[in-house]
């Protein structure tokens, strides 16, 4: 809704343009057709100067008709037209008005709608992320998980992360086709953040499991931990070229795409058996 006042500014500006100009033509009409006879504005017998040409255009373009000044011959068609011409603008400025506000409204919901569900994309990663803190929590309160979840899908301990990740990524590459990613670099920037996190708390659960010997080294938990490997460094590739991220160090220490590529590989390394 920002750009609503420029877009209404300009708006007043044509409208305005086509309106004045629109009553100096006709004024101009009326002193031409007064330099033949019976065919000019009068005011009571006199003909009636360019200024008060001006005057009788506003009246007859806003269809007021004060009746202090008698248009003759040809000049009575011009008025006539004038009048009609007013009407017409009339419409068409309400029309020009609604269709701004209307436009206005229209990607005002739009952009909402984009930052919602961007919105929504960074909460499903800090959930994923959460998740697997929580697993590394319950081993380190001795409760050891069952080796069998290893082996499950959607029930795998790292599939919530894998999915958010592809969730992310696929709705980031929308935003990028439709060019709208510029004006999401802040949220870019908080995925980012958790994006990192959610790598760091993977290799750390990876970790404690090797730690307490709990084997996790299943087909299907390891080809979900390499494909969310995979979303990880393409996010990082692919979507915080245009944050600040790409120049600055990150949490004051190296340049963000490093740290997560360190962590990446090492956790690729770690599922090699």
């Amino acid at each position: 809704m920002k750009e609503l006042p420029n877009k209404q500014r300009k708006l007043s500006i044509k409208l305005g343009v086509i309106l004045f100009s629109a009553i100096a033509l006709f004024a101009v009409a009326y002193w031409i057709a007064g330099n033949f006879e019976g065919h000019a504005v009068n005011d009571d017998g006199k003909k009636a100067s360019y200024w008060e040409l001006l005057y009788f255009s506003v009246v007859s373009i806003t269809t007021l008709g004060y009746g202090d000044f008698s248009p003759s011959g040809i000049s009575r068609v011009f008025a006539g037209l004038e009048a009609i011409f007013g009407i017409v603008f009339i419409g068409y400025s309400i029309a020009q008005v609604l269709s701004v506000r209307q436009a206005a409204l229209v990607e005002y919901s739009v952009s909402y709608s984009i930052h919602q569900t961007y919105n929504e994309c960074i909460g499903s990663i800090a959930n994923a992320k959460e998740s697997i803190g929580d697993r590394r929590r319950e081993i380190q309160n001795n409760i050891s998980p069952n080796n069998i979840l290893f082996i499950y899908n959607q029930s795998n301990p790292f599939y919530p992360a894998l999915k958010a990740m592809q969730i992310t990524n696929g709705y980031s590459s929308h935003l990028v086709d439709i060019g709208k990613i510029d004006d999401l670099v802040r949220h870019v920037e908080r995925a980012a953040h958790h994006v990192e996190e959610l790598a760091g708390f993977t290799r750390k659960y990876l970790n404690l499991l090797k730690h307490q010997n709990i084997e996790w080294h299943q087909d299907r938990t390891i080809m979900i931990i390499l494909s969310l490997c995979d979303q990880i460094d393409t996010f990082v590739e692919c979507f915080t070229e245009k944050t600040k991220y790409s120049e600055e160090p990150y949490k004051s220490g190296g340049m963000y795409r490093d740290i997560v590529k360190s962590l990446t590989k090492d956790i690729r390394n770690k599922c090699k058996k």
